[in-house]
Formats: structure tokens, sequence, C-alpha cells
């Protein structure tokens, strides 16, 4: 899928005006951090550019900026992590990733794995149904990200990516962007991995 056919899906699945997305992808665009081309050809969309531009649009303080905060959540790492197991203890069964695998991944990557689970029947459930079980992430703007995974029932794990940023803040402004698990099946459906690594 091409950047122009991108950007109204992602608005209308996600929620958020396609212009704000728009500046916010331009931003990614040209700060090199999607592929840009002109012409009757221009290069397909890839799987973390996506993921960069959700990360962007969501958690950044202003779009025309979704590639610095985009940058530096992208690389992040797991910071603190809190596991309620109940009677349930296998993370590889709700997301398809082992989670010592997951405690040494950076944000980009544990999203762009976590997608193309999400994307398979196995997992479908995940995030369509309550008390079934559900994949979730909180940002909040120029924040940390956390990573919610429950079965829906006696188990739940925490992950938080510690973004940090050099934003000036927003004095009396806050905003937590929520993104559900059927976005992220979304992104892991639609989009295919990065094409260096085909």
């Amino acid at each position: 899928m091409r950047a122009k056919e991108m950007i109204p899906e992602f608005a209308e699945v996600t929620g958020i005006p396609a212009e704000s997305v728009k500046v916010a992808d331009r931003a990614l665009a040209d700060a090199g951090m999607r592929a840009k081309g002109r012409g009757p050809k221009p290069p397909e969309v890839t799987r973390q550019d996506v993921l960069r531009l959700l990360l962007g649009v969501v958690g950044s303080p202003a779009l025309s900026r979704a590639h610095e905060y985009a940058a530096e959540a992208s690389t992040a790492k797991i910071a603190y992590s809190h596991i309620s197991r109940g009677g349930y203890d296998d993370l590889k069964y709700l997301i398809g990733l082992d989670e010592d695998k997951l405690k040494g991944m950076n944000l980009l990557d544990a999203l762009t794995t976590i997608c193309a689970n999400l994307s398979k029947p196995e997992f479908e459930y995940m995030g369509y149904a309550l008390g079934v079980g559900e994949v979730k992430l909180e940002i909040p703007v120029g924040g940390p990200v956390d990573l919610y995974v429950s079965n829906g029932l006696d188990a739940e794990a925490h992950y938080q990516f510690n973004v940090v940023t050099n934003y000036p803040g927003f004095p009396g402004v806050e905003r937590l962007g929520r993104v559900r698990g059927s976005v992220l099946a979304w992104i892991g459906r639609t989009f295919n991995p990065e094409a260096e690594d085909e």
C-alpha cells in the first residue's frame, strides 16, 4: 500500500483525523523515517513505517515533530514490568512472543512482532471480545509507552518502555492515547515487513 492510500485507512482505523495523520506522516518522511518517492510507482509503506507513524502521531506533543518522538520511542527498551499471573503464565499464548525475548527488544521491534502475530488466526480474539483477552498500548504525550497484555481472566502483564524526551511541556495539558489490539492486528494484516528484510 502506498502512503496516499494508507493515510485515510489509518485515520479510519485509529479514529485520528486524516489531516493530523498527514502532518505527522510528512514529518516522518521528511526526516527519512519513511521512504518517499514520486511518479507512478512510489514505494510501499512498510509495517515499521506505520508503527513509527502511530507512535509519532499519538505520542508527539507537536505533529510537525512526530519524527522526534517516533525515533526516541522506537529505540526504547523495557524499564519496568509487572506480571500478575493467577493460574496462567504463558505470554506466548496471548501474543506469540516469549517474555524473555520481549524484554530484550526495543519497542519498534516488539510492536512489529506483536502486529505480525496478532494478524494470525490463532490470535484473532485478542482485543476483540471483552473477557477473552486484550492487548493495548497507552502513550502519554511525550512520555513512556505502556504495553498491557491480559488473558481477560486472571492474568495481566504490564511493560513500560522508557521514552525520555526533551520536549518542553504544555502546562495544564495532558493527553493519553490508547491503541487497542485491533489496530495492531490491522497493521499486521495490512502492511508487509520492511522491504530490506525480504
